[in-house]
């Protein structure tokens, strides 16, 4: 049976002042003084040491015990402890011993650092690792082939200065010469809450684990009340609050000591997350609005210590995120020739994407496709009236200034004289789509390069020349604001023909007063007087 608690109501066996935590075992027993918890019903306490004792084992098992004991990289620290393991250690048989873990589940995600004997092979050595939620990394490493033995024993010191600077001490036969076995400096947790002992196991090692002669000095005496770090609506009703160390679920989880301001109040219930008892959730009984901000005030909140939090407000914005439907992401703005340079612009093609919509939208999951290569979004809530530009990412710090920026790896390259793009969702449904082309400038030196087309009228046409046109802004285009046509009339007349000049008995050059879309020219679109049929037109 598994037993939690996130509390520190310990008493050690030491002098006043809780400096250090020692624990031989023995009293002959594991749940007094101090209490250690977890896998309480798979332990036992044999002639002064603690033993795995597992009477129901599977093929492949795990069992832990933890204690609390806050450490701090603000004075040194030393651990001492011993182990033996009746057998050559294994990847399937192994144990680690977490000198500092960020939760007491040592089975789970956390953030700590342990000690582990026992990979596989015959170069099997004492590992320092760092533990980051589910993945770890190496931090130093023993003399190999150390603990590939049987049995497998070591008596451990480790120390950790102020300046994380690691040092593993190992004496092989059980006693007290100390050898320096590995060293790393690292910082990145300061603070830890639990050390523990971990067992990974087959059936047939499931009484040959032992662990004796704890030793932990200082435990670090916090006299700092908890800070709330910040507030996370997690959807309508809840909202998850963070702080900087794990706190007394007493009063973490009394909804007395919480309120929202704009009409919510007291929430209906305040649960501390075991696994991360430095969060809490809260649920409330009226739901948020969208794009609100509201504030929670936490107050008599205290720490595992006693520190109590007398008063603190965090504020935070509900964003209801719903899925896009036709034309409510709107491509408005292409730079698909950006030579020569755009005169104010970083040279690099880009697309702007506009929430036109009163929604929230989280763009992971949506697709950006140039003529028929789709490229993922990245993750970004795009909210109501808000523009976005994407570009390559060897770009992104160019057009940072300009407003929201999105990089892609490999940005598609945007063909000159005409292309498709299209925004797609989560499930391939086409959300946008334009089909453009060069004679949508509407100016031929523009045409030419270093110029964006904007799009004129967003509650218009939106895959029609007479609504995009070139840009008018001297830097060559306004990627990340509106766009500078924004509201100009749109063209609704049609191009003119001003003449029509023969180049030999076979060919005439007509010439109209605009730019004309190529792909409407055929050769049915001239009649000749006299029956002359028209064999083609480019």
């Amino acid at each position: 049976m598994k037993a939690f608690f996130s509390f520190f109501l310990v008493f050690f066996t030491i002098t006043q002042g809780f400096s250090q935590l020692i624990d031989d075992f023995s009293d002959q027993n594991f749940d007094q003084n101090p209490v250690w918890q977890g896998d309480t019903d798979k332990f036992t306490v044999n002639n002064g040491e603690l033993q795995l004792f597992d009477q129901a084992p599977e093929s492949s098992n795990e069992a832990f015990l933890s204690v609390p004991a806050p450490t701090s990289i603000d004075e040194e620290t030393t651990w001492e402890f011993f182990f033996r393991m009746e057998f050559n250690p294994s990847g399937s048989n192994l144990t680690r011993v977490y000198l500092t873990a960020s939760s007491g589940d040592l089975a789970g995600d956390l953030d700590g650092y342990y000690l582990q004997a026992g990979s596989g092979g015959n170069d099997d050595a004492l590992e320092l690792y760092r533990q980051d939620g589910s993945s770890s990394e190496l931090l130093s490493s023993g003399a190999p082939g150390a603990v590939s033995m049987d049995p497998a024993m070591a008596r451990i010191r480790v120390t950790r200065s102020d300046s994380g600077e690691w040092s593993v001490y190992a004496d092989y036969s059980g006693g007290t010469d100390f050898q320096l076995e590995g060293s790393a400096t690292d910082n990145t947790y300061s603070i830890g809450s639990f050390f523990g002992f971990y067992c990974k196991y087959t059936s047939t090692r499931n009484e040959d684990f032992y662990f004796d002669d704890v030793l932990i000095d200082p435990l670090y005496e916090d006299q700092e009340p908890p800070v709330l770090l910040s507030a996370t609506a997690g959807n309508a009703t809840t909202i998850t609050l963070e702080f900087n160390e794990n706190l007394n679920p007493a009063s973490a989880e009394n909804i007395n000591n919480y309120i929202i301001n704009n009409g919510i109040g007291v929430p209906s219930s305040a649960t501390l997350d075991n696994q991360n008892p430095n969060r809490v959730t809260l649920e409330t009984a009226i739901p948020f609005t969208n794009l609100t901000t509201y504030q929670v005030t936490v107050e008599n909140i205290e720490d595992v210590s006693g520190n109590t939090l007398q008063g603190q407000s965090e504020s935070f914005t509900f964003y209801n995120l719903q899925e896009p439907v036709v034309n409510e992401i709107l491509i408005t703005e292409l730079m698909v020739d950006d030579a020569p340079k755009p005169l104010g612009l970083p040279e690099a093609e880009y697309v702007e994407i506009f929430n036109h919509s009163d929604k929230v939208f989280q763009l992971s999951g949506l697709k950006l496709v140039f003529n028929g290569s789709q490229k993922a979004l990245p993750e970004h809530m795009l909210l109501p009236g808000q523009y976005a530009i994407i570009c390559d990412d060897a770009f992104l710090s160019d057009f940072e200034p300009f407003g929201i920026t999105l990089a892609l790896a490999s940005f598609p390259p945007l063909t000159n004289g005409s292309g498709q793009l299209q925004i797609l969702d989560q499930n391939d449904m086409t959300i946008f789509e334009v089909n453009y082309s060069d004679t949508w400038y509407d100016d031929a030196e523009k045409g030419d390069g270093g110029w964006s087309l904007e799009m004129i009228d967003l509650d218009n046409v939106y895959d029609c020349g007479g609504n995009w046109r070139a840009s008018d802004h001297p830097d060559g285009g306004t990627p990340g604001s509106e766009n500078s046509v924004f509201g100009q009339p749109l063209e609704t007349e049609g191009p003119v023909l001003r003449s029509a000049y023969p180049e030999s008995g076979f060919e005439v050059l007509v010439t109209f007063n605009k730019a004309v879309d190529a792909s409407t020219i055929t050769s049915e679109s001239f009649i000749f007087s006299e029956g002359i049929s028209v064999f083609s037109a480019t």
